[in-house]
């Protein structure tokens, strides 16, 4: 390679730090998610990215900018199929506004480097122990496909709680925690938020899993920029204001 292609590769990995590819698809057939469509608008608000919403969060848009974005974030249904894994299903939304699907096979196929990918949707961590293989399900594709680490579901969830729970967890790594510890955070929260012993059943918060690496996620916030320039500005007036002051002061002692 040679060094213009040395730098395009740099800046292209400079761009994609920190951003987010985050997708919540809508449905016909299966029910809507309304909590996970606040969850991708609410982290759309905080974090830089791509974010693909309805009948925009295709298969298509998936395919396309998986590989430009340090975190996937895919808020949707998901189905195990227990009887022939490979054909498990990962939902999207269609163009037509119909349902689409990628299956557990396609995900092996494909070519991915992002640091983490979060798949909150049902039993995305169910699978079945093959030998030699290990366990086949969605986490094991997506880190087999170049992903670092999963997020993932050991059984159908609960919209609300789940989107809940992942938005803290987005909270704490904005914080500067490893993923474990900002996923374990949220899992607190949520429980000493409880208003119920039926809310803080372990069905609701126990599910999410991480597999893979357990570094910090180095996100960009929205206003990273502004409190840069703001930076920047203060640092070139400060000192001409001093100086202006301090000329100004020397007149006023010769006059």
């Amino acid at each position: 390679m040679n060094a213009n292609g040395l730098i395009e590769n740099v800046n292209a990995l400079s761009e994609r730090s920190g951003t987010i590819l985050g997708m919540v698809p809508s449905f016909t057939v299966n029910s809507s998610l309304p909590f996970s469509k606040l969850l991708i608008e609410s982290i759309a608000e905080k974090v830089k990215g791509e974010y693909f919403i309805d009948e925009q969060a295709s298969k298509h848009n998936f395919l396309k900018y998986a590989l430009n974005h340090q975190v996937i974030q895919l808020s949707t249904h998901a189905e195990a199929d227990l009887s022939e894994l490979m054909k498990s299903k990962i939902f999207f939304s269609d163009k037509s506004g119909d349902e689409d699907f990628i299956t557990l096979d396609a995900i092996y196929k494909l070519k991915l480097s992002s640091q983490l990918a979060i798949l909150s949707a049902c039993e995305t961590n169910i699978g079945r122990m093959e030998y030699g293989e290990g366990s086949l399900n969605f986490s094991r594709a997506f880190l087999y496909a170049g992903c670092q680490s999963t997020i993932t579901t050991q059984w159908k969830v609960d919209d609300k709680a789940t989107s809940n729970i992942i938005m803290e967890f987005y909270n704490y790594l904005l914080k500067d925690l490893n993923m474990s510890k900002s996923l374990q955070q949220a899992q607190q929260l949520y429980l000493k938020n409880c208003n119920s012993s039926a809310e803080a059943n372990p069905y609701y918060w126990s599910s999410l899993v991480l597999t893979g690496s357990d570094s910090p996620v180095k996100l960009k916030k929205k206003n990273e920029g502004l409190l840069y320039g703001i930076a920047v500005i203060t640092l070139l007036i400060c000192p001409a204001w001093f100086w202006i002051n301090r000329n100004k002061r020397k007149r006023e002692l010769n006059s």
